[in-house]
C-alpha cells in the first residue's frame, strides 16, 4: 500500500516535509488540517507519495499528478514576477 505525506510549501517553492507518513489520502488530509498556525511561513500543504503530488486542495487541481520538484520551480517562478513580489498568500494563491 502507497504511503503519503504532508509537503508544506512557501511561496517561493522552499518545501518542509512532514515525517509522519499515512496508508490514506483521507488520514494525511485529516493530519494536514491539524497543522494550524505552525507552518504560516509555508501556506500550502500538498499531499504526495514519495515524489507526487496526489492532492493539492481545492483550486490547485492542477497541480496535482505532478512532481514536487517541478511544483516547487514553479511557485518560484510564479513568486518572482514583478506583479507578485509583497503579495500575500491569498493573492498568490489566485496567480497560481
Amino acid at each position: 500500500m502507497k504511503k503519503y505525506k504532508v509537503i508544506c510549501m512557501s511561496l517561493d517553492g522552499e518545501y518542509k516535509e512532514q515525517s509522519p507518513r499515512f496508508e490514506t489520502i483521507e488520514e494525511t488530509s485529516k493530519y494536514a488540517n491539524d497543522l494550524g498556525p505552525k507552518w504560516y511561513s509555508y501556506p500550502f500543504d500538498l499531499i504526495c507519495t514519495e515524489k507526487t503530488v496526489v492532492s493539492a486542495g481545492y483550486g490547485l487541481y492542477h497541480l496535482e499528478g505532478k512532481r514536487i520538484k517541478t511544483i516547487a520551480k514553479y511557485f518560484k517562478e510564479v513568486s518572482e514576477r514583478p506583479e507578485m513580489q509583497g503579495c500575500n498568500a491569498e493573492e498568490f494563491y489566485f496567480a497560481l
